[in-house]
């Protein structure tokens, strides 16, 4: 499932508050490729592609923090001909162990695997992929940059404020020069 197809509930006040708690004294302590399954077909030259699925990350307490575990998909294809294409299917697992000060809990982890998690995992994501697809004799298959794109911002509040602003001023007074 990808990033723009994940939904989330709107956060309450008091859930903003601990989620920034928490991140404000997050720090990566670890990072490991916890499996790696790779199938692959003689790569036959040309244009290499792929399919990429990131499923659903979890996480776990850990001593001191909370690890997250991120599973990840990639189909790869190429091929000279259409009718007899190669393939690479690579599956693996990469693991993340965060110190916090603060506690984990579900509630927490959804705002946290949308926003910071993507932004934490997804070079190491992209080198273990890159790396793997050299490893089997095909050219690196890259994963796209993460990109979460800014909500629109309603003018309306920013607009009312604005003509409270002028409707609280006073009137300039017009001079005339007459010669």
């Amino acid at each position: 499932m990808s990033e723009a197809q994940r939904t989330y509930p709107k956060p309450t006040p008091g859930q903003i508050e601990a989620y920034n708690r928490l991140v404000a004294g997050l720090a990566p302590r670890d990072v490991r490729l916890a499996r790696l399954e790779l199938r692959a077909d003689r790569y036959p030259g040309g244009e290499a592609s792929a399919d990429i699925e990131e499923l659903q990350p979890s996480w776990a307490p850990a001593d001191g923090g909370f690890a997250v575990t991120q599973r990840l998909r990639v189909k790869g294809k190429a091929g000279l001909q259409a009718n007899s294409p190669s393939s690479l299917s690579l599956d693996l697992d990469l693991v993340i162990v965060y110190g916090s000060a603060e506690s984990m809990s579900d509630e927490l982890f959804q705002p946290f695997a949308a926003l910071n998690l993507p932004v934490n995992m997804r070079p190491f994501l992209r080198e273990a992929v890159a790396n793997a697809a050299v490893r089997a004799g095909w050219p690196p298959l890259l994963i796209p940059a993460f990109v979460k794109p800014a909500r629109a911002v309603s003018a309306k509040p920013d607009q009312q404020h604005a003509a409270a602003v002028v409707s609280e001023a006073k009137p300039r007074r017009r001079i005339r020069r007459t010669e």
